[in-house]
């Protein structure tokens, strides 16, 4: 992204993080996913594998995915996507799925299935054996 604005040559450079993103980490996020160009920016993303985030969910700004974390739609009569507030955390393997909202601040642990809205500063784990 930085090299797009840097250089004005936009067409080459999209397609080339397109094919490095997708290739090599088998990561899909869509840049209009996010709030603005800060969140961009801001976005952390300590382990970038398997990481799949629907074209329409609204991210905020020093969010963090860990790798194997999915963000999508639900089909059916509850349709929609996830926003995901500004401070969030998602950790390994997460998944967001359908209309839900996850506040500021918000914590999802590992292996986490979240369809429901999380408040802000919330954080949620999966059942313990």
């Amino acid at each position: 992204m930085l090299l797009e604005r840097s250089c004005g040559w936009k067409a080459p450079f999209r397609l080339l993080r397109r094919i490095i993103c997708q290739m090599v980490y088998h990561c899909e996020i869509n840049p209009a996913s996010f709030i603005s160009s800060s969140a961009i920016a801001s976005l952390r993303l300590p382990h970038p594998y398997l990481i799949v985030v629907h074209r329409d969910v609204e991210i905020g700004e020093r969010v963090t995915f860990f790798h194997g974390v999915t963000i999508g739609a639900r089909e059916g009569r509850h349709t929609g996507v996830p926003v995901i507030g500004s401070d969030c955390y998602l950790g390994t393997g997460a998944t967001l799925i359908g209309p839900l909202r996850l506040g500021d601040g918000a914590r999802i642990g590992a292996n986490c299935l979240v369809l429901s809205d999380v408040a802000a500063g919330e954080t949620v784990v999966s059942n313990r054996v």
